[in-house]
C-alpha cells in the first residue's frame, strides 16, 4: 500500500471499524494530506514543516520563518499539542507580536480580523 500504511498494524473491534479507517488512510494517500498525531505538539509540527514542507524556501525566508516562530509563537504555544489549539492562542500569538512590530512590519501572511488569525504562505 502507500506511505500511510507502512509499518502500522492498528486493531479494530469491528470489521467496519477497520473498512473505515482504510478508506480514511487511501483517501489522505490519494489526496497528499498530511496527518498529525494526536500528541504532535506545534513545536514538532513546526520542526517537520520547515524541514519537509516549505524546505526549498530562500535561506533568508527560511531563517526568517524560524526566528518569528522561536520569538513569537513559540514562547506561547510551542508545548502545546497542536489539536489543542484554539483561536485564543492563535489571538495571544497576535498580540505579542503586536506589541512587539510596527503595525506594518508584522509578517507577510499574518492577518487578523476579529477573532480569526488567518496564516498565509507564498509558496
Amino acid at each position: 500500500m502507500g506511505k500511510n500504511l507502512k509499518g502500522k498494524e492498528i486493531y479494530f473491534e469491528t470489521l467496519p471499524e477497520a473498512k473505515n479507517w482504510l478508506a480514511d488512510a487511501r483517501y489522505e494517500e490519494r489526496h497528499n494530506l498530511i496527518v498529525t498525531s494526536p500528541n504532535m505538539t506545534v513545536d514538532k509540527w513546526f520542526e517537520y514543516w520547515i524541514e519537509n514542507i516549505v524546505c526549498d524556501l530562500a535561506p533568508n525566508t527560511k531563517r526568517n520563518y524560524q526566528e518569528h516562530y522561536k520569538w513569537n509563537i513559540q514562547p506561547v504555544i510551542g508545548a502545546i499539542c497542536i489539536a489543542d489549539v484554539k483561536p485564543m492562542h492563535c489571538k495571544a500569538v497576535f498580540n505579542r507580536m503586536e506589541t512587539t512590530y510596527a503595525g506594518s512590519t508584522i509578517p507577510a501572511g499574518l492577518y487578523h480580523n476579529g477573532n480569526h488569525v488567518k496564516i498565509s504562505s507564498y509558496e
